[in-house]
């Protein structure tokens, strides 16, 4: 008797298996995407699934259909859980996924994978396996366990469908479609596990999960190739508005504040989870009443002085309001920039102003023809008056003048004492004789 009886089935998840691989060559190429390494991760596990199927299908004794089917729930397992990453990290929420998260989430598909691997020692996973002689399909009797493991995959699945739907009303419309194709990636495998795990099924005992995946398969190869999913990714707007300078909170109609970025964070020095679902009015006062936002739903731009710390501290703010399609007020988007240092730096500007306008005020030039004697050299002032030189320059100038001796008239006045020594010299010598 043949131990291995393979058929048309095998054929099928072979070509469910390679299709899977190939995109997730697809996604390697374009591991630099958001959200790309784990598409791959998603489609090997997929793979390596339906290749352990084709043997557990094919399998035509007890023990070999136990064999491949533990072998298979390493993808089981893990398939839920890298579809939900990549969901998170595609739909740019992956900020909130740390490592210890990426751990926490993976602590049940391992779980999972250590009780297929020990059933026979529990029983916790499968309790009985039955053949089914026309068709050696194995009908698999299940045990708590098996609950936990699926309901755990099915949580992760549509937690990242719900990231996946949520991002189309984030993202530009042009992405529309490789949102909707993603989606339709996850829920297509979910579908057929729906029709395994509840018995809505054809053929008792076949597990539709494998060749839904052949499908999904198909619907990421389009979106890669055709809708370039991961050649031209989104960005999200609240990721841009994350990274902005500039402080911004985003409130709805009723002024509760739904968001504040990271600069406002630091600008207010307090954390957006103290903020965010709260009145405007309740937790930033000094604010609300500067601003007058939530009574005056118009776009606007001003300045604003907040006393903060016992001093003046300057913003520059834009308050504009969000229209829904029936342009009724959504809520008010509000843009704020610290300008405290361009006003000292403009304060010290105007300052200098002052004190060189003053300083001008202070100086008095001289200009046009000044009427000076040519002998004694003195000018006369406008009032017709003689005055000396230095006496009109430090009117007119502010000038002030030291007095000293220039070496020419040093020397004419040396000459000249000299002179007068030899004449009293001589007058002295003539009364004596």
């Amino acid at each position: 008797m043949n131990q291995y009886n393979f058929n048309y089935i095998s054929l099928l998840m072979l070509l469910s298996g390679a299709i899977d691989l190939f995109v997730a060559r697809a996604a390697w190429v374009r591991r630099h995407a958001p959200g790309a390494l784990f598409l791959m991760m998603m489609e090997l596990t997929a793979a390596e699934w339906s290749f352990a199927i084709i043997f557990e299908m094919a399998a035509t004794h007890v023990p070999g259909k136990m064999f491949w089917s533990q072998v298979s729930y390493i993808g089981i397992a893990f398939t839920s859980y890298f579809f939900f990453l990549f969901a998170a990290s595609y739909s740019q929420n992956s900020r909130f996924l740390k490592r210890r998260i990426y751990l926490a989430l993976a602590v049940i598909p391992l779980i999972t994978v250590i009780m297929a691997a020990t059933n026979d020692v529990h029983h916790f996973l499968w309790t009985e396996i039955t053949i089914q002689p026309h068709n050696n399909i194995a009908i698999y009797s299940h045990g708590f366990y098996f609950a936990v493991g699926v309901g755990y995959s099915y949580v992760l699945v549509f937690a990242g469908i719900l990231l996946l739907a949520a991002a189309i009303y984030r993202f530009p419309s042009n992405f529309l479609f490789q949102m909707i194709i993603m989606i339709l990636g996850g829920l297509t495998p979910l579908a057929g596990s729906i029709m395994y795990v509840f018995n809505l099924n054809p053929m008792p005992g076949m597990d539709w999960t494998p060749l839904a995946f052949m499908v999904s398969g198909l619907f990421l190869a389009l979106g890669i190739f055709r809708f370039q999913m991961l050649d031209l990714t989104p960005v999200a707007r609240e990721r841009i508005v994350d990274t902005m300078g500039d402080g911004v909170i985003v409130m709805d109609a009723h002024c509760r504040i739904v968001d504040v970025n990271s600069a406002m964070e630091v600008l207010l020095s307090r954390r957006g989870g103290e903020l965010i679902g709260r009145l405007f009015s309740n937790v930033l006062p000094l604010w609300h009443e500067a601003l007058e936002c939530c009574r005056e739903p118009a776009a606007y731009r001003r300045e604003v002085k907040l006393l903060e710390n016992g001093g003046a501290h300057y913003y520059d703010v834009r308050l504009m309001p969000m229209h829904d399609r029936r342009k009724k007020l959504a809520g008010q988007f509000l843009i704020v920039r610290d300008i405290q240092k361009e006003k000292e730096l403009e304060e010290e500007k105007n300052n200098l102003i002052k004190e060189l306008s003053a300083a001008l005020q202070r100086v008095k030039t001289l200009n046009g023809l000044l009427p000076i004697c040519s002998s004694c050299k003195k000018i006369r002032d406008d009032k017709g008056y003689w005055k000396n030189v230095e006496h009109y320059i430090e009117e007119h100038s502010g000038a002030e003048f030291t007095h000293g001796i220039c070496p020419d008239c040093a020397k004419k006045l040396k000459e000249k004492s000299a002179d007068s020594r030899m004449s009293r010299n001589m007058e002295d010598g003539g009364e004596k004789k």
